[in-house]
Protein backbone atom coordinates (compact mmCIF):
# COMPACT_ATOMS: atom_id res chain seq x y z
CA UNK A 1 0.00 0.00 0.00
CA UNK A 2 1.36 3.32 -0.91
CA UNK A 3 0.51 7.30 -0.33
CA UNK A 4 1.22 9.58 -2.37
CA UNK A 5 0.91 13.35 -3.34
CA UNK A 6 -2.65 15.07 -2.20
CA UNK A 7 -3.39 11.75 -0.04
CA UNK A 8 -3.98 9.73 -2.52
CA UNK A 9 -3.80 5.92 -2.41
CA UNK A 10 -2.60 2.79 -4.10
CA UNK A 11 -2.57 -0.93 -3.19
CA UNK A 12 -1.28 -3.98 -4.86
CA UNK A 13 -2.16 -7.15 -4.24
CA UNK A 14 -1.79 -10.46 -6.12
CA UNK A 15 -3.76 -13.86 -5.89
CA UNK A 16 -3.93 -17.13 -7.22
CA UNK A 17 -7.00 -17.76 -9.47
CA UNK A 18 -8.37 -16.49 -12.68
CA UNK A 19 -10.39 -13.14 -14.09
CA UNK A 20 -13.03 -15.57 -15.64
CA UNK A 21 -14.28 -15.72 -11.83
CA UNK A 22 -15.11 -11.74 -11.98
CA UNK A 23 -17.89 -10.51 -12.59
CA UNK A 24 -17.85 -8.10 -15.80
CA UNK A 25 -15.95 -4.89 -15.33
CA UNK A 26 -17.04 -1.16 -16.13
CA UNK A 27 -14.15 -1.13 -19.23
CA UNK A 28 -11.82 -3.74 -20.64
CA UNK A 29 -8.33 -2.83 -21.98
CA UNK A 30 -5.94 -4.85 -23.85
CA UNK A 31 -2.11 -4.07 -23.97
CA UNK A 32 1.26 -6.07 -24.61
CA UNK A 33 -1.13 -8.67 -24.56
CA UNK A 34 -2.48 -8.77 -21.35
CA UNK A 35 -6.09 -7.91 -20.76
CA UNK A 36 -6.99 -5.35 -18.20
CA UNK A 37 -9.93 -5.22 -16.30
CA UNK A 38 -11.39 -1.71 -14.72
CA UNK A 39 -13.66 -1.43 -12.11
CA UNK A 40 -14.84 1.98 -11.41
CA UNK A 41 -17.26 3.62 -8.71
CA UNK A 42 -17.39 7.11 -7.58
CA UNK A 43 -14.21 7.78 -6.15
CA UNK A 44 -12.37 4.66 -6.37
CA UNK A 45 -11.28 2.38 -9.01
CA UNK A 46 -9.76 -1.17 -9.96
CA UNK A 47 -7.48 -2.31 -12.40
CA UNK A 48 -7.10 -6.62 -12.45
CA UNK A 49 -5.35 -8.58 -14.81
CA UNK A 50 -4.08 -11.99 -15.37
CA UNK A 51 -0.44 -13.07 -15.42
CA UNK A 52 -0.43 -16.45 -15.50
CA UNK A 53 -2.32 -18.21 -12.56
CA UNK A 54 -2.12 -15.14 -10.29
CA UNK A 55 -4.34 -12.61 -10.49
CA UNK A 56 -2.74 -8.42 -10.03
CA UNK A 57 -5.18 -5.56 -8.63
CA UNK A 58 -4.45 -2.35 -8.08
CA UNK A 59 -6.80 -0.05 -6.33
CA UNK A 60 -7.04 3.35 -5.74
CA UNK A 61 -8.74 6.83 -5.00
CA UNK A 62 -6.98 8.42 -8.02
CA UNK A 63 -8.55 9.76 -11.36
CA UNK A 64 -8.90 6.22 -12.96
CA UNK A 65 -6.25 7.07 -15.80
CA UNK A 66 -3.52 6.84 -12.90
CA UNK A 67 -4.23 3.08 -11.67
CA UNK A 68 -4.48 2.44 -15.27
CA UNK A 69 -1.25 3.68 -16.59
CA UNK A 70 0.61 2.44 -13.75
CA UNK A 71 -1.06 -1.06 -14.31
CA UNK A 72 -0.16 -0.97 -18.18
CA UNK A 73 3.73 -0.28 -17.52
CA UNK A 74 3.87 -2.91 -14.59
CA UNK A 75 2.31 -6.04 -16.37
CA UNK A 76 4.88 -8.27 -16.89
Amino acid sequence: AYVGPENRRLECQMYRGTVSELPEPSERRTANGFTFLVYSSPGQHAVLWSEGEIVCVMVSDMPAEAPIALALEHAM
